[in-house]
């Protein structure tokens, strides 16, 4: 709810010990003014901002203003005190609106009274038209303009002003309290009324809020509506209650004017939109494509490479399985193949002869097994077809008979009885006489022969051709309950019970199961004139008298063992697979703890793994780091300094190499001048000069005249490891020791 303004204020210019010169949110220099608003219990600091933008509640009395500083604490105007601003510097509060203003910087205080008051604290009122009249009735102030006989009304809430349409407060405001929504304005005409409403509200009341985003003005992004409202815009609306502006399963949070997305870790953007791209601190091998997803990446391997990083090579690469798949192990380089059905060897390159091995099981009916590449194929004999050659063709299918010839199916054959007027093996063929054909021995059929140009007929068989079949029962009469059945081959016939029955008048029924058939355990179930056994698993057959071998083909991968159980073929599966087909390579390193980039290696059993250590690590997972420099490599006075999995030595002057071994050739840099000699020693040199040279690097030629050699006043000419002497008329020798003899002729 807002609180009411009581005035506004102006604070300044500012001294030294009330306003810093910087208080974080902006800047003014000293003396600046600021403004604001005085309420109930709070200021408010308004642009332009020099106090923090934030609210701090005071004392209740309306005159005193407390200012925020950075520090925390409340400092109060000049002309109050108090640990709440709350006492007067005047002594006793300033009445009728009287203003409490200091004198002399601050030395002595008065209150300055309104219009029409006077006294120390303005508590005498003085002859005024408002003192005399009261103009303003019951609902109003009376408020002196210019003098004492000017005035106005300050009409109390819901009465109105005479500075608006009234005289004395005496006529009601038609505006309802709080009717204008979102901080709208309620004018008034004295009978009728309407809200002004704020940027970004519309209605009667201000009570829509304007969605800007209709308009869609952000061309390149997503617009979101927001809503503020309040006299000052104090009142902060949160955006997270309406539909969430953040995409892609962020988080809103709700801020002071605003929101803010906490975005998951696969996305980034102010609204979360921006899918991060988890390849820019990849961890795929050199030459690998990294392909970027939601919240992780997929490392697309070169050839050669596998690995969910592409950091192993492939060690199928180099030995394909030609008929299989090949299976991989990256750490040890050893692949396997599982070949296809109908290959083996271990590149899966041989055919396996199913013919040799199987191929009576294969093919039946006396059919031929042929084998081919991967498989095989059975050629089946005449009469029979089927991948197993299992299934009897029929041979009257279709009618190979022609002119409504009759087909007879035979086993592997067929023979055709002719309509009159044809003859032949499929009636083909017209007869020369008309509509009978002289009969031959060949055209009577079912053991009849021709006599008189007539097929006489076997027992059992009548027809032109003999070609119709007689019912031998439809002549006999059996007793009640027998039935008649035509004995196999003979043409004779029988009266025996149905199947099921027995007994003279064939009425109890025969329990097949009396003598107990089903083998290994099988369950008997007597039908009628038959039964069925329920074998237990692993057994088969009309008895369960045969076991079933289910490793017939082994169905064991990886070099498993198949073991014939009852149930079901058992693999017994080598260390490193399992499964029921052992066709899962175990893995124990997929979720090592190995650390420091060591080598995991699974067990024998690969039930577990050890961690191989690179140098400078150890422990069960290479977590511990080797302090290297506890064996004091480091020689000729080097320090060890311990890093991350290795150590370095910092060499004394003199001496380099990983371990300080090495003395630096400080005549590697040829010091010595003049062809002199250099002798290396420990961070130093010696040189050896040559004759007429000296110095720390024989730069030095030595002055052979220094001890004076030259005599009688003769001038000593300087050279390498020599000197020459200019003598003087009347003197020679190497050193003009020599007195010439003047006296001598010539």
């Amino acid at each position: 709810m807002d609180l009411p303004v009581r005035r506004a204020i102006t604070l300044g210019p500012a001294d030294d010990d009330m306003i810093p010169e910087s208080t974080g949110a902006g800047s003014r220099p000293r003396g600046a003014r600021i403004w604001g608003y005085v309420y109930d219990r709070f200021v408010v600091a308004v642009p332009p901002l020099l106090l923090r933008a934030s609210v701090y509640p005071i004392a209740s009395c309306p005159s005193a203003i407390a200012i925020p500083f950075l520090d925390g604490n409340l400092r109060c105007l000049p002309t109050y005190r108090g640990d709440r601003c709350d006492q007067s510097m005047c002594g006793k509060e300033c009445q009728n609106e009287g203003i409490c203003v200091s004198h002399d910087h601050n030395v002595t205080f008065s209150c300055q009274c309104p219009l029409g008051f006077t006294g120390v604290h303005c508590e005498q009122a003085l002859d005024s038209i408002c003192r005399r009249q009261a103009p303003c009735g019951d609902h109003g102030k009376c408020v002196l303009t210019g003098n004492l006989e000017q005035y106005a009304c300050r009409c109390d809430d819901g009465w109105i002003d005479k500075l608006v349409s009234g005289d004395h407060c005496d006529k009601r405001d038609p505006c309802p309290p709080e009717y204008c929504n979102h901080g709208g304005k309620c004018n008034s005409n004295g009978s009728d009324f309407e809200c002004s409403c704020p940027l970004g509200f519309r209605g009667p009341q201000c009570e829509y809020d304007i969605n800007e985003c209709d308009s869609s003005p952000c061309a390149f992004g997503k617009c979101v509506n927001t809503v503020r409202y309040g006299l000052f815009c104090e009142k902060d609306v949160d955006e997270c209650l309406a539909a969430n502006p953040c995409e892609n399963g962020g988080t809103c949070v709700n801020l002071n004017g605003g929101f803010e997305c906490a975005c998951t870790a696969a996305f980034e953007g102010e609204l979360c939109t921006i899918n991060k791209d988890d390849c820019v601190n990849n961890k795929c091998s050199l030459g690998a494509t990294c392909i970027d997803l939601i919240g992780s990446y997929r490392c697309e391997c070169p050839e050669g490479r596998i690995g969910s990083l592409c950091q192993y090579n492939d060690p199928c690469h180099s030995k394909p399985c030609l008929n299989g798949r090949c299976i991989g192990d990256p750490e040890t380089g050893e692949s396997t193949c599982t070949c296809d059905h109908g290959y083996t060897g271990p590149y899966c390159d041989e055919d396996i002869d199913e013919c040799a091995e199987w191929g009576e099981a294969l093919c039946h009916n006396g059919a031929t097994c042929v084998n081919i590449a991967g498989s095989y194929t059975c050629e089946c004999p005449t009469g029979v077809t089927g991948q197993s050659c299992d299934t009897l063709m029929e041979m009257c299918h279709p009618n190979p008979c022609l002119n409504n010839g009759v087909c007879v199916d035979r086993l592997n054959n067929f023979e055709c009885s002719c309509a009159e007027g044809f003859t032949g093996p499929t009636c083909a063929e017209k007869c020369s006489s008309g509509d009978r054909c002289t009969c031959s021995p060949d055209s009577c059929l079912n053991g009849g022969f021709c006599q008189n140009n007539t097929c006489k007929c076997a027992k059992g068989f009548t027809g032109k051709y003999c070609e119709l079949e007689l019912n031998p029962c439809e002549m006999t009469k059996c007793p009640t309950g027998q039935i008649c059945i035509e004995n196999n081959g003979t043409r004779s016939v029988s009266c025996v019970c149905p199947v099921g029955y027995t007994g003279y008048d064939c009425l109890k029924e025969i329990d097949e199961c009396s003598t107990n058939p089903c083998q290994h355990g099988g369950t008997c179930s007597d039908r009628l004139g038959d039964y069925f056994c329920l074998c237990p698993s692993g057994y088969s057959g009309k008895n369960c008298e045969n076991i079933v071998d289910h490793c017939t083909i082994n169905p064991c991968l990886n070099n498993g063992v198949c073991i014939n159980a009852a149930h079901a073929g058992i693999c017994h599966c080598t260390p490193a697979f399992f499964g029921d087909r052992c066709q899962y390579k175990r893995n124990p390193c997929s979720r090592n703890r190995c650390d420091n980039r060591a080598i995991c290696r699974p067990t024998a059993n690969y039930r577990n793994y050890t961690c191989e250590c690179r140098p400078g690590f150890e422990g069960k997972y290479c977590e511990l780091d080797i302090d290297e420099c506890k064996d004091e490599p480091c020689r000729n006075g080097g320090t060890c300094h311990n890093t991350h999995g290795d150590y370095n030595c910092i060499c004394p002057v003199g001496y380099t190499g990983r371990n300080c071994i090495e003395n630096i050739d400080d005549c590697a840099r040829s010091p010595c001048l003049n062809n002199g000699t250099c002798i290396d020693d420990v961070a130093n040199f010696h040189c050896v000069c040559q004759p007429g040279y000296t110095g720390r690097t024989c730069g030095v030629d030595i002055d052979d005249c220094a001890d004076n050699p030259c005599l009688n006043g003769a001038t000593c000419v300087d050279g390498v490891n020599c000197y020459e002497c200019l003598c003087k008329r009347g003197f020679s020798g190497r050193d003009c020791h020599i007195n010439d003899d003047d006296c001598r002729p010539g």
